[in-house]
């Protein structure tokens, strides 16, 4: 849960199943406002039925505080909905409160020139995963430099998530790098790895998240 989210979710003046509905995928969603429930979750948050529940979500899709997103799995079949949650308001409250990131140097190492900020998030880290973590940076100690413990950890709960348990320290090498190369590459890292998860991909790749999304401007970080 977001205490950030839940906080502007409980401020917005909406009522009834719709506010139920809204408090109910903010209780699940990310610091980027980002959520996958199923209905059965969201129902038995809320204790509405499945008709009213049906029409909140238009409700909110209509007043542009959800936005819904479908989701496959990689044999095709569908997945629960993805949701951004009060997207709008997320971003405006990031522009207000974050100023210009320097822009990415392309030609230096991977290393170099990123903030470490830009990999962050925020979760506790159990004993299991400090282990993995450990093994990580014992091996590539130039990336404490440039990733954070809880990114790592996020991306290993995504993975233990749709049983892909990451095993070794060289696929989260190469889920950095990835994530990396797209940053310097212009995309806003937070987008790239919502989109993994809606996608349900192992990991990131420029290629995939160019097909996605499209070229990146290169715009400065905001």
């Amino acid at each position: 849960m977001s205490i950030r989210i839940m906080t502007i979710a409980w401020g917005i003046d909406v009522k009834g199943a719709d506010k139920l509905v809204l408090l109910a995928l903010a209780d699940n969603a990310s610091d980027e406002g980002y959520c996958y429930p199923s209905w059965n979750t969201i129902m038995k948050k809320t204790g509405v039925s499945k008709g009213t529940l049906s029409k909140s979500l238009k409700v909110l899709e209509s007043m542009n505080l959800i936005r819904r997103i479908s989701r496959k799995r990689e044999n095709g079949s569908d997945s629960s909905n993805g949701y951004f949650v009060i997207e709008n308001i997320v971003q405006s409250s990031e522009t207000e409160h974050h100023p210009k990131v320097q822009k990415l140097n392309t030609q230096s190492s991977e290393t170099e020139h990123l903030e470490p900020s830009v990999l962050t998030v925020s979760i506790k880290i159990n004993k299991k995963e400090r282990q993995q973590l450990n093994d990580f940076f014992a091996k590539y100690p130039d990336y404490k430099k440039v990733v954070s413990d809880e990114t790592l950890v996020d991306f290993i709960r995504y993975r233990k998530e749709i049983k892909k348990a990451v095993k070794t320290s060289r696929a989260l090498k190469a889920y950095v790098d990835s994530l990396l190369t797209c940053v310097k590459d212009g995309y806003i890292k937070d987008e790239v790895v919502e989109l993994m998860k809606i996608k349900e991909w192992q990991t990131i790749k420029l290629d995939w998240v160019k097909k996605e999304l499209g070229a990146s401007n290169n715009q400065e970080w905001k």
